[in-house]
């Protein structure tokens, strides 16, 4: 009988298994609500992502969603002049 429980295709110690250390970490807040965010995508515990990335383990890959807005040929025109304001405000500083 096998000692871990597969979620997701990684490998989860079983509740038996004894942890014997304990690793305490600070955190911000906005570090800790990226944790939670990136563990939540992948359907774990912050504590439980966490483990598994410190430990090196594979993680399932964060799914990105692709934007509302898409760029289209009409906004080329507001590229080309965000372009050229940028490239103003690049000579204005060299200044």
């Amino acid at each position: 009988m096998s000692n871990h429980l597969v979620k997701g295709g990684i490998k989860m110690p079983s509740q038996d298994q004894k942890k014997a250390k304990t690793i305490n970490i600070n955190l911000t807040e906005e570090e800790y609500e990226k944790v939670r965010a990136l563990a939540q995508i992948r359907d774990l515990n912050p504590t439980a992502y966490t483990r598994l990335a410190a430990l090196g383990n594979r993680i399932k890959p964060t799914v990105i969603e692709m934007p509302k807005e898409q760029l289209t040929i009409e906004d080329t025109n507001e590229v080309e002049t965000l372009k050229s304001e940028n490239q103003e405000l690049k000579e204005q500083k060299k200044i």
